[in-house]
């Protein structure tokens, strides 16, 4: 038989995992957002098209909205992780965790608009999103 302990420990590592998963797309959501507004503007540009220059802002507003959810997703696992450490670390031999390995995070209302306002995100879609609306406006 299984001790609850070793289940509370294993789904701290899923919990590990899932978070590294997470960060990695988020930069990966970074990346492919700022390729993508180089390539509308880029191409906007060239071929004197301000519509392509409209769709690097809803592009990078999409792009906004994944990395944001990423982000909220992430955060409420790692407090999920710490809930579960903290109960392990009260009581070693019989830690009080609702339903281990279930991966269950609660979902909090607005958690992905409160993510995507962080410093890490918003520093990064802002100035594309007014940049390539500002071109538009101004080849329109």
């Amino acid at each position: 038989m299984i001790d609850r302990t070793d289940l509370v420990v294993k789904e701290c590592e899923f919990i590990t995992d899932i978070v590294n998963r997470l960060s990695s797309n988020g930069h990966s959501t970074k990346q492919l957002a700022v390729t993508v507004w180089m390539a509308a503007m880029g191409l906007g540009w060239q071929q004197h098209l301000p519509s392509l220059h409209l769709l690097a802002a809803v592009g990078a507003v999409i792009f906004w909205w994944l990395d944001a959810y990423f982000l909220s997703t992430e955060r409420r696992f790692r407090r999920r992780y710490q809930t579960i450490v903290a109960a392990l670390a009260a009581k070693p031999s019989d830690p009080d965790v609702a339903d281990p390995l279930s991966l269950r995070v609660d979902w909090g209302c607005g958690a992905v608009l409160w993510a995507g306002f962080s410093c890490t995100i918003w520093v990064l879609y802002l100035p594309l999103v007014v940049f390539g609306t500002w071109v538009w406006l101004r080849g329109a």
